[in-house]
Formats: structure tokens, C-alpha cells, sequence
């Protein structure tokens, strides 16, 4: 029986914590709460928040990136 109330038990802490996407995405446009934290003020805030909360580089880092793979690809560019 304890077994049943702590597996229980850990389940519900597990499906109630939300994680960081989650978080953002309260706290976007369109989410219903951002709890403690309020809304983001800009797009652009949201986009900083987004690659945050993903863990990924920054969007700088990955428009770097892309015009760095255009650069050495050119006959990519007359693909479509």
C-alpha cells in the first residue's frame, strides 16, 4: 500500500512541475498564465526567451550559421 501511495505520489510531482518550454509558452502571446512572471513585452523578448528555454543557440548564432553555409555552398541557393 505505501507503495502504491508513493509511486502515486511522485507521478503527480512529476506530471505538475512544469518545464522551461512549458514556462515560456505560458508566458507568450498566446499562453493563459505566466504565474508569478509576467508576459513578454516584445517578439523579440519571446524569440530570446524561446532559444533559452530550448537550450539552442542563439538566433544570432544561427543566422551566422546559415549565411555561413550559403557562403560556401552558392549552387545551393539556385535550388529553390
Amino acid at each position: 500500500m505505501l507503495l502504491i501511495v508513493g509511486t502515486g505520489a511522485t507521478v503527480f510531482a512529476i506530471v505538475t512541475t512544469r518545464t522551461e518550454l512549458q514556462r515560456w509558452a505560458a508566458r507568450s502571446y498566446f499562453g493563459k498564465d505566466g504565474g508569478e512572471v509576467p508576459r513578454f513585452k516584445s517578439a523579440a523578448e519571446e524569440d530570446a526567451e524561446l532559444v533559452k528555454a530550448l537550450g539552442v543557440a542563439s538566433a544570432d548564432e544561427v543566422k551566422g550559421s546559415v549565411l555561413l553555409e550559403r557562403d560556401l555552398a552558392p549552387e545551393a541557393s539556385s535550388y529553390g
